[in-house]
């Protein structure tokens, strides 16, 4: 059985609710690892993960304690407990309310975060409300009708010149996954026993078609982003590339 379900496969109307049940049940299951496919089902290196992309997050995007971020499919938590304590307001908004549960657990404490469950593609916050939006090892598991629906929703939430991370599961020069890279992720998630994860046929073509129609202009890309681990014996296609976008006024 595989453990991938190809989400744009199955019709429109369904694919909410199917990824709302494959998150849910994969956060019952094991939200660490599927949260954090690299950290093995290892709490500590789960954290050592989470503080290091943290760390490169706040110097790509400058962040400070004035900062206003939004965090798109921020699932349990990971990034938000140690992003979070650095800025003036954390928005955290996910699809799977079990994994929210298990958000509101490890967040405990810190008194300036809002957690949203998603139960459509509708952020219910103020325009212009955000400095910045992170998607970190989000967009690869979204089907293309969600992903045209998120970039407007995340322009609109963005102030004049605010920027918007995500990072994917594309080379750029690259114009589609290929098939022995769904091979490789299939082969990972076997490993590491979790339960089926949905996952996006994502293109090149798509995201510049996407930054030029809602508003963006195109600041870095790059394959540094500190989400892969180069001592694996494969690769897999959703580490290490990722685009970092700022609003055009």
């Amino acid at each position: 059985m595989s453990s991938i379900l190809l989400i744009d496969q199955i019709p429109e109307t369904e694919q909410w609710s199917k990824m709302t049940e494959l998150w849910d049940a994969n956060a019952l299951h094991d939200p660490i690892t599927s949260s954090d496919l690299f950290c093995f089902h290892n709490q500590g290196l789960f954290e050592e993960d989470a503080r290091r992309i943290t760390a490169y997050l706040v110097k790509h995007l400058k962040l400070d304690a004035n900062s206003h971020v939004l965090d798109l499919g921020g699932g349990m938590g990971r990034i938000a407990k140690y992003l979070a304590p650095q800025v003036a307001q954390y928005t955290l908004a996910d699809i799977s309310l079990e994994m929210l549960k298990q958000a509101q657990i490890r967040l405990k404490g810190i008194a300036h975060v809002r957690l949203i469950h998603l139960k459509r593609p509708v952020i219910p916050c103020e325009p212009g409300s955000f400095d910045c939006c992170i998607a970190v090892d989000l967009f690869q598991h979204l089907p293309q009708l969600t992903l045209r629906e998120y970039f407007p929703i995340v322009t609109s939430l963005l102030k004049p010149n605010g920027q918007f991370l995500f990072t994917t599961g594309l080379e750029p020069q690259n114009s589609q996954p290929k098939e022995s890279d769904l091979k490789n992720a299939d082969r990972l998630l076997g490993l590491l026993g979790l339960k089926t994860l949905p996952f996006g046929l994502l293109s090149t073509p798509l995201f510049e078609e996407l930054i030029n129609s809602s508003g963006y202009r195109l600041a870095e890309r790059g394959k540094d982003f500190p989400g892969c681990l180069p001592f694996l014996p494969f690769q897999i296609p959703f580490t290490g590339y990722f685009y970092r976008l700022r609003r055009l006024n």
